[in-house]
């Protein structure tokens, strides 16, 4: 069942969050978790369709020119290949580190319990990755992450 902006809206505060309009042009809301005892911004950003919620925020920052980028390649790729709901990726034009997630809300009369599972498998998810993330930026060697042979340092 396609939902609308302000059906988002709606259930959105009925699970506890503040939702507001995005300050872009993109018809979406934004909205405030809690990881790491910070409040961070996410978007949530309905398909014109009403079909597909896809979330997006920030993680981090990290310049091109940090010497632990590649340790920081390699934590998003270990991250990646590891968790099923939320992807993380490097945009070099904004020197951020930036996680994304998509549901598809198919023929759901209500979609209020897959929204709330989503969101917090989003903030667990997220929350998880961000230790080892931090310390990869911060050229901390932090408990190196698990990444399969098969993740080249020359395909990263």
């Amino acid at each position: 069942m396609p939902i609308q902006l302000n059906q988002l809206r709606d259930i959105l505060q009925r699970l506890g969050y503040s939702a507001s309009a995005m300050e872009s042009s993109e018809p979406g809301l934004s909205i405030a978790m809690r990881m790491h005892g910070e409040s961070r911004k996410v978007e949530v950003l309905p398909d014109q369709s009403g079909e597909h919620l896809h979330l997006r925020s920030l993680v981090s920052y990290c310049e091109e020119s940090r010497p632990s980028l590649p340790d920081v390649l390699r934590a998003l790729a270990a991250f990646n290949l590891s968790n099923r709901t939320v992807r993380l990726g490097w945009e070099a034009g904004e020197k951020a580190i930036l996680a994304c997630a998509d549901l598809w809300l198919f023929d759901e009369a209500s979609p209020v319990r897959s929204i709330e599972h989503f969101l917090l498998r989003y903030q667990s998810e997220l929350e998880a990755c961000g230790p080892v993330l931090r310390g990869a930026v911060l050229g901390q060697n932090p408990a190196a992450p698990n990444v399969p042979a098969e993740i080249d340092d020359d395909l990263i």
